[in-house]
């Protein structure tokens, strides 16, 4: 029988920051009523077994709360006795699912996913509910539902069931079906007996070239329209300390009473005293002199900066949320080139903003992003706003997320400091960012968008209709960077898989999908010569630097701090160059100058194999098949001897594992053929020479 191990719930939190790191009590078969299923930070229970409400937010992964399951009201029915059994068999399905679950990239469970179980449980709940009036399935409960075909084919067979209604049956029956029948109390039907179509695999659009590149103008020019009176900002905030300043004297008169005739300064004051008034009357236009006012401004300052953020990064909307203050930080890539006097003509590093992410992992994590310009301007003026908040309510910075709640400003009791929640007008709608014409869909923005999805109608969606202003998401920004950076032909897929945090360059490939069908334009558009330009400054040019840069720097790690002989058609080259690094003859920051050039040029690159490593340019359909032989025969291979030997021991077991007769058996046998008859012609050769 399968344990019950500890909650999954807890498991997925590793050393979540902002979550609880305390476990729930251990799991038993039968919970009783004060068996604690999560706890808070301070280790306080929010969710107990026997109790009406379960809050699992300590638990959770999102940045964002999420909804206390109620049992209370769990449904609706005059019959007590039935819907409490309702209840208790829903807590009871819960409560499994939190031990045994194997849902999930790492077939964890997460809080939210509970929640969702938790609607599907009352939706067919519901359904029980609505049996009572059939003579023939009077009665039926949850366990009766799930555990009887016909009962759930009628369930299914609503004309209101939704299709996620579908999809979250489906997972649910996954997950009972994993549960030892002694355990749950019944069988749960086999998923195999209904159809349950998966629904249409439909990516987030790649922004078109005119309104991709016109949406990067537009927030590169804002954010440089603001960021210099980023200390203003930071000063007028600050300002807000005094619960009288900024508000109206009839408001202050309510508050404090007339004291001498003296009032503090409203806002329109406070606007003026700081130069503020063409940034917010002219610029963004804010409706009126108000706190109000001022914390929408700000709000829309920092949709600006998160999405500035995303566009260069690709971070997720969740990682972006989980930025905290104090989150740049710059890495050497490259050492500073030195004249003879020992001056630096040049110094190459990478400034990266740091922030978690929990996707794959199911825990926080933190990583860092490749970061130009206009992504640490953005984050500096966010961290001006953090510190303003910071001074008005007394706490310290580096405790606050970086997009922190602005409306706090608008408040007399000291809030929770959590990160902002947007809503979608502001990318388009009454505040929006984006109201110019330049952002409305063409005819050729749709020649273009069909490029990307070829399989796709995109003129047939009323959201991308021609003259529609463009439907802005966070996540379109990722896979567009995705898109362009690979068709871009100087950016490589490894590189598009580091940046986006993804664990197998397939996930990168499944979001620059269909980049061959479209033109180069990852760059700016230049509306008065009509030509598209790149320039010096530009983020394309980071990533040109960062991915040769660190190729080479793996490829001498592999070389050169490795014992291991080298050889195939670049292995040999390198292993005299490493003999003539030790006879001092070269030294290796001199080979390596030279390496990064050709890495620059195009002319070299490098990535790991199964026999050592490959300078080979451009992909490899030998290594996507997994032919390992193959390299032995290829001039771009390095073959290193430890890991020659390595696989041809391993292949000498594949080959004994199957029967003589089979083709596994062929294949293996031809496979350690190769790798030995490389070993005895070049490997024996190379050790002879050595020994001499």
């Amino acid at each position: 029988m399968k344990e019950g191990s500890l909650n999954v719930l807890f498991i997925n939190r590793g050393n979540a920051f902002f979550l609880s790191d305390n476990s729930p009590d251990e799991f038993v078969y039968r919970p009783t009523a004060d068996h604690v299923l999560c706890r808070d930070s301070n280790g306080n229970p929010t969710a107990i077994y026997g109790e009406d409400h379960w809050d699992f937010n300590p638990y959770r992964l999102s940045s964002k709360k999420i909804r206390v399951l109620s049992f209370g009201d769990f449904v609706k029915c005059d019959d007590e006795v039935f819907r409490s059994k309702l209840s208790e068999e829903a807590k009871f399905i819960l409560y499994l699912l939190m031990h045994f679950s194997a849902s999930g990239y790492l077939g964890r469970l997460s809080a939210s996913t509970l929640v969702q179980y938790f609607f599907q449980l009352r939706s067919m709940a519901r359904f029980c509910v609505s049996s009572l009036d059939n003579d023939l399935a009077q009665g039926i409960s949850l366990f009766d539902l799930l555990s009887n075909s016909a009962y759930l084919r009628s369930y299914l067979g609503r004309k209101d069931v939704a299709k996620n209604q579908l999809k979250q049956t489906s997972a649910l029956l996954t997950a009972l079906n994993q549960i030892d029948i002694d355990v749950l109390g019944f069988e749960s039907c086999p998923k195999k007996l209904f159809n349950f179509e998966r629904l249409e695999d439909r990516q987030h659009p790649v922004i078109p070239p005119r309104i991709y590149i016109a949406i990067m103008n537009h927030y590169e020019s804002l954010i440089e329209d603001v960021y210099p009176h980023r200390e203003k900002i930071k000063a007028l905030i600050c300002d807000l300390k005094d619960p009288l300043n900024g508000i109206t004297e009839s408001r202050q008169r309510a508050r404090a009473g007339v004291r001498s005739g003296y009032y503090h300064p409203d806002m329109s004051n406070l606007i003026e005293d700081h130069g503020l008034e063409e940034l917010l009357y002219d610029k963004f236009k804010i409706y009126s002199a108000s706190r109000s006012s001022l914390a929408r401004f700000l709000k829309r300052i920092q949709f600006l900066v998160k999405y500035v953020i995303h566009i260069y990064t690709g971070m997720r909307h969740e990682e972006c949320a989980r930025t905290y203050y104090g989150c740049l930080g710059n890495e050497l890539v490259s050492e500073p080139v030195l004249d003879d006097s020992g001056a630096i003509l040049d110094s190459a590093r990478m400034v990266s903003i740091v922030s978690t992410h929990t996707k794959f992992t199911g825990f926080k994590k933190e990583d860092t992003w490749l970061a130009p310009d206009s992504v640490v301007k953005a984050v500096k003026l966010a961290e001006s706003i953090v510190e303003g908040i910071a001074h008005v309510w007394g706490v310290k910075p580096e405790n606050c997320p970086l997009l922190i709640n602005v409306s706090i400003l608008k408040h007399n009791i000291k809030p929770k400091f959590t990160a902002t929640e947007f809503r979608n007008n502001l990318a388009r709608g009454g505040d929006a960012l984006l109201t110019s014409p330049d952002f409305r869909i063409t005819k050729d923005d749709l020649v273009h968008l069909q490029y990307t999805d070829p399989d796709r109608e995109f003129s047939q969606e009323e959201l991308f209709k021609e003259g529609e202003f463009w439907p802005l998401t966070s996540h379109q920004f990722r896979r567009s960077l995705a898109f362009y950076a690979a068709n871009s032909g100087f950016v490589s897929m490894r590189t598009v898989s580091h940046q986006f945090k993804h664990l197998a360059q397939m996930m990168a490939k499944y979001y620059s999908r269909n980049n061959h069908n479209f033109l180069s334009i990852f760059g700016r558009w230049d509306d008065r010569k009509k030509i598209k330009i790149n320039p010096m400054s530009h983020i394309a040019h980071d990533f040109q630097m960062a991915v040769p840069v660190a190729a080479v720097d793996q490829l001498f790690d592999d070389v050169f701090e490795s014992e291991a002989t080298l050889m195939g058609g670049t292995g040999s080259y390198l292993e005299k160059l490493k003999g003539r690094v030790q006879k001092g003859e070269i030294s290796v920051l001199s080979a390596k100058d030279t390496t990064i050039k050709m890495a620059e040029k195009g002319e070299i690159a490098y990535r790991n194999t199964l026999l050592g490593g490959c300078t080979k340019v451009g992909p490899c359909n030998d290594f996507l098949l997994g032919d390992i032989t193959a390299c032995l025969s290829c001039p771009g291979a390095i073959i290193r001897e430890d890991r020659l030997l390595s696989q041809l021991s391993k292949a000498e077991a594949d080959m004994e594992t199957f029967p003589e007769a089979s083709v596994e058996h062929q294949i293996a046998k031809m496979e350690v053929t190769k790798l030995t008859d490389f070993r005895d012609k070049k490997l024996i050769k190379v050790l002879e020479k050595a020994d001499a």
